[in-house]
């Protein structure tokens, strides 16, 4: 079964990943894979921001690339990041995006 990552963007807001509560975490490695929508879930997520004005990109991965990747939100929660919650039917979304330097920024950076 495939699942997907789900980017959103507009304009001044900027861009956002999309993650999927997790309804139980049993083990890390595959807390990125049940973070990751399902085709299903993609029936009622992208139409919901795209009626509110986002353009949605939608990115496939398999869950052999699942095992080596975390979501920005397991990383970084509560540290330069911007994030929002919204309930789409049953499904619990959390818009994530990093508020602080851009990589570029990051990558320059002297110590």
């Amino acid at each position: 079964m495939r699942r997907y990552n789900v980017y959103i963007s507009m304009g001044l807001y900027g861009r956002y990943e999309l993650v999927k509560e997790r309804k139980n975490s049993y083990d890390f490695l595959d807390d990125y894979w049940e973070e990751c929508f399902t085709w299903e879930d993609l029936k009622k997520v992208v139409p919901f921001f795209r009626s509110r004005g986002w353009k949605v990109s939608v990115e496939p991965i398999d869950i052999a690339d699942a095992l080596s990747r975390m979501h920005l939100l397991g990383l970084t929660y509560g540290v330069d990041t911007d994030i929002s919650i919204v309930n789409i039917g049953d499904i619990r979304v959390f818009m994530v995006k990093n508020s602080g330097k851009n990589e570029n920024d990051k990558n320059n950076l002297i110590p």
